[in-house]
C-alpha cells in the first residue's frame, strides 16, 4: 500500500476521533484543538483523494468540510467561547485558502469576516499574516476594488525591510491586474517551494506526511489563482504543484452548511 493510501486511511481515523472529541465536549474540544484537528484531517483527505485517485469530487467536498469546520470554531469564539489564541491567528487558519481553492466563496467570505485584522506577534510573523489579510481583503471587496490592497502591501514592503517576497509580488500583480507579473510570481513561489521541501527532506525538518501532501499540491497557490479568476485574469492551465485537475469551478450551489459533521463514506 502506498504512503498516500495509508495516509488516507489514517486521516479517516483522525476525522472520527476529532468528531468524537467534539461530541464528548472533552478537553480538546474546549481548547478548540479538536476542530483544528478535524479541519486538518479533512484537508489531508482532500489532497490524498486528488493525488491518489484524481477524485475531484472528494477533493472539493473535503476542502469544503475543512472550511466549514474552522468557520464553526470561529463562530463559537465570536459567540463568547474561549479558545487557545494560537488557533485564531489569521496565518494559522489554513482552511481559508482551502475554501478559496475549492471555489466555496460563500464560506471563504464568512471566514474572511471573522479573521483578525491585526497580526499576533506571539504566534505568527507579520508577513505571514499579511498574506492571509490580503486574501481576505480581496474576497470581501465586491465588486473587486484593487485599492483595498494598497495599505497592506505598503505595510508588507516595510516589514520586508528591502527584501523581496514573491507572495507580495503576486498581490501587486493582482492589484494591477497584470497576468504576466502574476505568472512570474507564481513560478518563483513554486521554485521556492520546491527548494523548501527539498531542504526539508535532506535535514528532516519537514515530516513525511507534509512532504507527500503539501509538497505535491500548492493550496495557497490555488487560492491565488482563484482570486485572479475573480478579476478576470487568464493564466496558464498547468503549473507544477497546481494541475488543472485541482482548479475547481465555483461551487454552485454551495454544499450544505453542516457537511463538516458528516464524513465521507468509506
Amino acid at each position: 500500500m502506498s504512503e498516500l493510501a495509508n495516509l488516507l486511511i489514517n486521516s479517516r481515523h483522525r476525522v472520527r476521533g476529532a468528531l468524537a472529541s467534539i461530541a464528548d465536549v472533552d478537553a480538546e474540544e474546549a481548547s478548540g484543538f479538536a476542530y483544528v484537528k478535524l479541519a486538518f484531517a479533512y484537508r489531508t483527505l482532500a489532497i490524498c483523494h486528488l493525488l491518489l485517485r484524481a477524485d475531484t469530487r472528494a477533493f472539493f467536498s473535503n476542502l469544503c468540510r475543512s472550511a466549514q469546520t474552522y468557520l464553526h470554531l470561529l463562530m463559537l469564539v465570536r459567540g463568547g467561547r474561549t479558545c487557545d489564541p494560537v488557533f485564531l491567528c489569521a496565518s494559522r487558519v489554513f482552511s481559508f485558502p482551502d475554501a478559496l481553492a475549492a471555489g466555496y466563496l460563500q464560506c471563504a467570505r464568512e471566514l474572511a469576516r471573522l479573521l483578525p485584522t491585526v497580526h499576533d506577534p506571539r504566534f505568527e510573523y507579520e508577513d505571514d499574516f499579511l498574506l492571509i489579510h490580503c486574501m481576505s481583503r480581496m474576497i470581501l471587496a465586491v465588486p473587486p476594488q484593487p485599492a483595498v490592497l494598497d495599505a497592506p502591501l505598503a505595510r508588507w514592503k516595510a516589514v520586508l525591510e528591502g527584501g523581496v517576497d514573491p507572495y507580495r509580488d503576486a498581490f501587486l500583480a493582482l492589484r494591477d491586474n497584470d497576468a504576466q507579473a502574476l505568472n512570474d510570481a507564481l513560478e518563483r513561489l513554486i521554485e521556492a517551494r520546491k527548494r523548501q521541501f527539498d531542504e526539508g527532506r535532506r535535514n528532516l525538518s519537514i515530516d513525511e506526511e507534509t512532504q507527500i501532501t503539501d509538497g505535491r499540491l500548492f493550496i495557497r497557490g490555488l487560492a491565488l489563482i482563484r482570486l485572479s479568476g475573480m478579476i478576470g485574469m487568464e493564466l496558464p492551465h498547468e503549473y507544477p504543484m497546481m494541475p488543472s485537475l485541482a482548479r475547481l469551478s465555483i461551487a454552485h450551489p454551495p454544499p450544505t452548511a453542516d457537511l463538516w459533521r458528516y464524513p465521507e463514506s468509506e
